[in-house]
C-alpha cells in the first residue's frame, strides 16, 4: 500500500517519499525489538519468487507513471499552450 501511495502521488506531494522512509526506519527498529526481545524467531519458509505480487507491482508502477504524467500535465500551464 505504501508503494502505491509513494509512486501514485509523487507529483502531488513530493514529501511522501521522505515520510515513507522515516516510517520504514521506525518500523524496522520496532520490529527488530519485537523479534529480539518479545518473541522467538519465525520458522523459515522458502519460495521460488514473490508470485502474484510481481504482477501487482507492475500494474501499480504503470498506473503511477500515467497518474504522475496526468497530474503534471493538467496542473501545469503548458497544457493551455496546445489548446
Amino acid at each position: 500500500i505504501q508503494f502505491g501511495y509513494v509512486t501514485l502521488f509523487a507529483a502531488a506531494f513530493p514529501l511522501t517519499a521522505a515520510l515513507a522512509l522515516l516510517n520504514n526506519c521506525i518500523e524496522i527498529r520496532t520490529d527488530a525489538y519485537k523479534l529480539l526481545q518479545a518473541t522467538q524467531r519465525p520458522k523459515h519458509r522458502s519460495c521460488a519468487d514473490i508470485g502474484t505480487w510481481g504482477s501487482i507491482l507492475d500494474i501499480i508502477t504503470t498506473a503511477a507513471i500515467l497518474t504522475n504524467c496526468a497530474l503534471v500535465g493538467f496542473t501545469s500551464h503548458g497544457l493551455f499552450f496546445y489548446l
